[in-house]
């Protein structure tokens, strides 16, 4: 199973280091690695972000082109299960990158056994988002037909009227079921913000007080109701 692993840095030597870290470790663990490595955020990035499907991330946080914590955001868009890692020399982005759900931070110069370690726990996680997640499936009946979606690509799932309507990454479904029986047949993604709504977890990208605002946009304020279990729900989901 070939894991995809992103390097942006605007500085030449750093990239190559980076390279040749990742491209190490990757021969130490026996990973099945595609390392793709990019000092410009230009047309070629734009058309491999489109194409290609990222696991983990290396980013640097300050590159002239484009704010680093900006390039994050731009490719969870596409892909929300990648794994960010941030590569800087500016411990005071520190914060804004772990806002964003950064799943670790490196300040340079790099420390190699810091890397291995950070690297090799992106790697399980990777894989196992892959192995387990990707399996899941919600099914339904649709138009007189029968449906089966990845639950990996459900963003939410929200009560409209008599409906259930279902809003994936790619297409929206309106069932005749209940918000209680769905829960009840989806795995740990998911977590309730009303009574009439279930958001995907791994789809957040910030959460202020008690506004959500999703990786593709959408906004959604959490009950008062649910506000305590829906955080303390939220603060133990394994950032993947």
């Amino acid at each position: 199973m070939s894991i995809h692993i992103l390097i942006c840095d605007d500085d030449p030597l750093s990239l190559k280091i980076n390279h040749t870290y990742i491209n190490h470790l990757s021969h130490c663990f026996k990973l099945d690695a595609s390392i793709h490595c990019f000092s410009s955020i230009q047309e070629k990035f734009r058309t491999f972000l489109q194409q290609e499907k990222i696991n983990i991330a290396f980013l640097d946080i300050d590159m002239k082109e484009t704010n680093g914590i900006v390039l994050a955001q731009e490719i969870m868009i596409k892909n929300p299960w990648a794994i960010i890692i941030f590569i800087t020399s500016h411990p005071e982005y520190a914060l804004d990158a772990f806002n964003i759900m950064a799943f670790g931070y490196i300040q340079k110069p790099i420390e190699q056994e810091h890397l291995k370690k950070l690297f090799l726990r992106a790697i399980i996680h990777a894989q196992s988002i892959k192995n387990k997640s990707s399996e899941a499936t919600l099914d339904f009946a649709y138009n007189k037909r029968s449906i089966s979606i990845k639950q990996t690509s459900i963003k939410y799932i929200e009560k409209i009227q008599q409906k259930i309507r279902i809003v994936t990454t790619d297409d929206d479904y309106e069932i005749y079921d209940t918000i209680t029986a769905l829960e009840q047949r989806l795995i740990y993604l998911f977590a309730k913000i009303d009574q009439g709504t279930l958001i995907n977890m791994n789809y957040i990208l910030t959460l202020d007080s008690n506004i959500i605002r999703l990786k593709t946009g959408e906004i959604f304020r959490i009950a008062r109701t649910q506000k305590k279990k829906f955080k303390e729900i939220y603060s133990n989901f394994p950032r993947f």
